[in-house]
């Protein structure tokens, strides 16, 4: 036993660490792995904004047809009503899921509201309210998502990240 251990210590005294090579070979391939990740991360990042965007809108689309299916016509959403108190406030509020006070416009366009700080909507409706073209995009993302009454089915259309909604990504006819 004493043999044992003073063979462990003589090894230990004589050991230094590992070799520069070693860690160098280390270091490339921790090098190597991030390379392949970080671009994966950022793909994924970029995808999970455009389904948040898509489901969204779907929402959005599902409070619409709710309230036709209630009142026989599509609600008129602007300015006043969103931040209003009413039925059309109440279908905002219901899609998007916040209180329709507290909802600003983007960019002073009364077609275009801003859900939160990356995703907004943009809404249009003809006079007889017959008819409405809805867009949703998270700034973070690559795709903006339309849809309208007559089409009843989301489209996807590429947006440049980092931009946000036009009015001119509603559709309206």
């Amino acid at each position: 036993m004493n043999k044992l251990v003073s063979r462990l210590k003589e090894k230990n005294e004589n050991a230094k660490g590992f070799t520069l090579i070693e860690l160098l070979v280390v270091i490339a391939i921790i090098a190597i792995l991030a390379a392949i990740a970080i671009p994966q991360y950022a793909k994924y990042r970029v995808r999970s904004y455009n389904a948040a965007a898509e489901a969204d809108l779907n929402s959005f689309q599902t409070a619409l047809e709710a309230y036709a299916a209630d009142k026989t016509k599509y609600p008129t959403i602007s300015v006043a009503t969103v931040g209003a108190v009413g039925d059309s406030a109440d279908v905002v509020s219901d899609a998007l899921k916040f209180e329709a006070p507290s909802v600003p416009v983007a960019s002073g366009d009364t077609r275009l509201v801003t859900a939160s700080a990356k995703t907004m909507f943009g809404y249009y409706e003809t006079s007889s309210a017959s008819f409405y073209g809805a867009a949703s995009k998270q700034t973070p993302g690559d795709t903006g998502y339309t849809v309208t009454s007559t089409q009843g089915r989301i489209a996807s259309k590429s947006i440049a990240i980092g931009t946000n909604l036009a009015a001119a990504d509603i559709p309206t006819s």
